[in-house]
């Protein structure tokens, strides 16, 4: 029995190990749209992280496109060259995005908006509104402030200090903002159609196509793939795999495929433990 329960830690050991030398990521495609509103001249797009995404950009009169190729669950940030203290967050899932770039006042924000919301006031007073219209968070939040500016706690009056020649400290009324205790929106909408810039149906447009990832041969390879004897780095480019005995962060970066404890590692160790598992459940 205690051999047994031995084996079975070893075969789990094993299994993890076998687990952290096997790539599980797959690759996604993803559009992204970049909109320039109240703008006529030509903006850029792009990330502003130079050394890391070269060439991870866009141009155009309105709005431009970038095709990128990638692993999932990647977080991108852009901005706009109207928009250069502002930006937004791109989520590469393999679902298209659209980012709005508001040239005028110099913001960024995602395509959602609500239609519905409701607050509650200092006083307890709560109101609610819908429109037909797409509105941001900020703006159902600026809507409520100018309702509750009115709902505000009554001013308060404390006694002046007994070295203070004034009678009464006036503390005046509180801050708008802290008029609304608490609201909400509903409704999700989008502000634009993605699938009408994706089919042309705007203006003609430059569409750029990046791949996260090594870009070789008209292909694009996700970080960490193995060919060759070579690995896909965070450099975007293949270089070498390390021989046995050297320092490592990850499997794809060792010849035998297995880092362990920060160490390529001999791949005749796995060999050993599987030879092993088939002598004692064989």
């Amino acid at each position: 029995m205690v051999r047994k329960v031995a084996a079975l830690r070893i075969f789990i050991w094993g299994f993890v190990l076998l687990l952290g030398a096997i790539s599980f990521v797959s690759a996604v495609e993803e559009t992204v749209v970049c909109v320039f509103e109240n703008s006529d001249e030509v903006q850029r797009c792009y990330v502003p992280e130079p050394d890391t995404w070269e060439g991870l950009e866009c141009e155009g009169v309105g709005y431009c496109i970038v095709s990128i190729e990638g692993p999932g669950e990647f977080d991108i940030h852009w901005k706009s060259t109207c928009t250069a203290s502002s930006g937004a967050e791109v989520i590469i899932d393999g679902k298209d995005d659209l980012i709005i770039f508001d040239c005028e006042t110099g913001r960024a924000r995602k395509n959602e908006g609500f239609k519905e919301s409701s607050w509650r006031c200092d006083d307890g007073i709560e109101d609610n509104d819908g429109q037909d219209i797409c509105k941001t968070k900020g703006a159902w939040y600026r809507e409520a402030i100018d309702f509750c500016s009115v709902h505000c706690t009554e001013e308060l009056e404390e006694e002046a200090p007994e070295e203070s020649s004034e009678e009464t400290l006036s503390v005046g009324p509180g801050d708008p903002l802290l008029c609304v205790s608490s609201y909400e929106t509903y409704n999700k909408c989008s502000f634009y159609d993605i699938n009408d810039y994706l089919e042309g149906m705007v203006v003609e447009v430059q569409q750029n196509y990046f791949c996260l990832g090594c870009s070789t041969e008209n292909k694009c390879y996700l970080l960490g793939y193995r060919k060759s004897g070579e690995y896909c780095s965070d450099s975007l480019e293949f270089i070498r795999q390390l021989p046995e005995d050297l320092t490592c962060e990850n499997n794809f970066e060792c010849q035998s495929n297995f880092c362990i404890a920060g160490q390529c590692v001999d791949s005749t160790l796995m060999q050993r433990i599987i030879s092993w598992f088939r002598k004692v459940f064989g």
